[in-house]
């Protein structure tokens, strides 16, 4: 109750974040600014900041007050080639792109869930990487961060969790599913 708490209280900024970056979508693997956004939504923070070099993706570290896994938390940054045909006060300012799959979403709730965990970070074993991926929409930005060498040792994180908006979910509910994977599965890597 105490996380939902927390949850509840940070929902506001939250709120305003994804409305930010739906208001300026970016295409591809270079997201400056969306990357800033996020930078300035975890200033103040006590996390480990790594970017890379080829994109704008970046990877937030959480270390916990004991030892334990290192786990990675995965949300994507990137819009989609489509115009917004609404008017909504937060639409899209960047004509013939959008955030049509809701990635805007899927980075905000990131940033919620480093403010969360870092506010309980003397409860956490381990360390949590927040990864802020640039160019999923086809652009393979994942691949990109992976060939350059961001989650090699001592980086290799050993468990991943994606965010993702499952519209046919009501409001509340939370919906898990495991798949095993390791870095030498992914193809190309």
């Amino acid at each position: 109750m105490e996380l939902l708490a927390s949850a509840q209280n940070i929902l506001p900024e939250i709120i305003d974040l994804r409305r930010k970056i739906h208001a300026n979508p970016e295409l591809g693997n270079h997201l400056p600014e969306t990357t800033k956004a996020v930078v300035e939504a975890l200033a103040g923070l006590e996390l480990d900041i790594r970017y890379s070099s080829k994109t704008t993706s970046l990877v937030a570290t959480l270390q916990g007050a004991g030892n334990g896994p290192r786990i990675m938390l995965r949300g994507d940054m990137d819009a989609l080639p489509m115009p917004e045909n609404n008017d909504l006060p937060f639409s899209s300012k960047n004509e013939g792109m959008m955030h049509a799959c809701g990635h805007d979403s899927h980075t905000a709730m990131l940033v919620g869930a480093a403010k969360i965990l870092h506010a309980n970070r003397d409860k956490l074993n381990g360390s949590v990487d927040f990864f802020f991926q640039t160019g999923e929409e086809g652009h393979f930005g994942a691949k990109v961060v992976l060939d350059e060498g961001l989650f090699e040792s001592p980086h290799s994180p050993t468990r991943f969790l994606q965010f993702t908006l499952l519209p046919y979910l009501n409001q509340g509910r939370l919906q898990v599913r495991r798949v095993r994977y390791s870095l030498q599965q992914i193809p190309g890597k």
